[in-house]
């Protein structure tokens, strides 16, 4: 009997001859199972057709909870789900960040789906990878002002928008949100000087840091601006604080950071705006304690964040919070130095 004998799953068992010859395995050919597919059919075919059998404003309601890839895929289905698909109240709101779209995709895309009923568009580009293909184009954009005239939220992520005219942008957006775009300096102008952006209540240009103090300046007729997040805009100094403080007395949200503005900047900061609501002020090296001062003139307060900011201490965050009455959320991830009584702090910084 051989010792390297196979497992009897896969050969027949070796069959020895007289002479004690040990005869070579034969290997058995399995034989493929028979799946009767045929129950299997009848069964989806059974299920789709119970579905096909529900009234058509429930179908659109569970469309509607369908991301847009699903959405996409399900017009395949049937012509029923064809037809449906394009019910322009499917489309409101559409977010395609997840995906990864191109120009000539995307726009094929609006030509089949997107309508008047269009309120919300949010797109990301890939301007940080290695594909060198673009998101957008002033083509497009005039297509999409047109096709959908009552866009209110137009958001674009990673982007290269040098060529792109701000003013093909849809007219009368209320929340624009260009994050981690490139921008040439004065990007802004040509908006400016069609009207255009007059009905922006948010502004979030986070990120892009061909941004300078003109561009700022050139924001003057927003006089609807109650938002601004002008974090990673690394150009921007006191200047365009300055421009703020005069151009934009009603603002109720202010993010900035990640740039060279100074006490100065702060203190013109809380002077003009008695409406704020929510103040950000993270990783400016060249603020000092004394800010704080001017801070704890900003009495209107709800939230604060003045996070990434290693040259205040716990005893400042302290002070924050007694000196802000309305104040419901501090932020300090990564903020302060912890210091173990009072008498370590340096009353000159200006807190007292």
């Amino acid at each position: 009997m051989s010792s390297k004998a196979k497992q009897e799953n896969d050969y027949e068992s070796p069959a020895a001859t007289s002479n004690e010859i040990v005869t070579r395995p034969r290997k058995v050919r399995r034989q493929a199972k028979c799946v009767n597919t045929s129950d299997r059919k009848e069964t989806d075919f059974a299920e789709v057709s119970r579905i096909l059998q529900l009234p058509e404003m429930v179908l659109l309601h569970v469309f509607s909870f369908l991301p847009v890839e699903d959405k996409c895929r399900s017009s395949r289905v049937c012509k029923l789900f064809r037809r449906l698909m394009k019910d322009p109240q499917l489309w409101k709101s559409v977010d395609l960040i997840p995906c990864t779209i191109r120009l000539q995709a995307l726009t094929v895309f609006t030509r089949r789906y997107l309508s008047k009923s269009l309120l919300e568009l949010s797109l990301k580009g890939l301007l940080w990878t290695t594909a060198k293909t673009s998101l957008l184009s002033n083509s497009f954009l005039s297509e999409l002002r047109e096709r959908c005239p009552n866009l209110r939220k137009f958001v674009v992520l990673n982007a290269n928008l040098q060529d792109i005219m701000s003013s093909l942008f849809p007219k009368n957006v209320e929340v624009l949100r260009i994050n981690y775009c490139q921008v040439r300096e004065g990007w802004f102008h040509s908006a400016v000087e069609v009207g255009n952006f007059l009905n922006i209540k948010c502004l979030n240009i986070t990120g892009c840091g061909r941004f300078t103090n003109k561009d700022i300046a050139s924001l003057k007729q927003m006089k609807k601006l109650e938002e601004l997040n002008i974090l990673g805009c690394y150009r921007l100094t006191d200047q365009a604080l300055e421009t703020i403080a005069k151009d934009h007395i009603n603002l109720k949200k202010l993010l900035i950071g990640d740039s060279d503005y100074t006490n100065k900047g702060i203190l013109m900061i809380s002077q003009s705006l008695k409406s704020l609501r929510s103040f950000t002020l993270q990783n400016c090296e060249f603020v000092t304690g004394q800010c704080l001062n001017y801070i704890l003139r900003m009495t209107t307060l709800e939230e604060l964040d003045i996070s990434y900011n290693p040259q205040f201490n716990d005893t400042h965050v302290s002070m924050l919070r007694k000196g802000l009455p309305q104040l419901k959320v501090l932020r300090v991830e990564e903020a302060f130095a912890p210091v173990q009584s009072a008498g370590d702090v340096n009353h000159d910084d200006g807190v007292q």
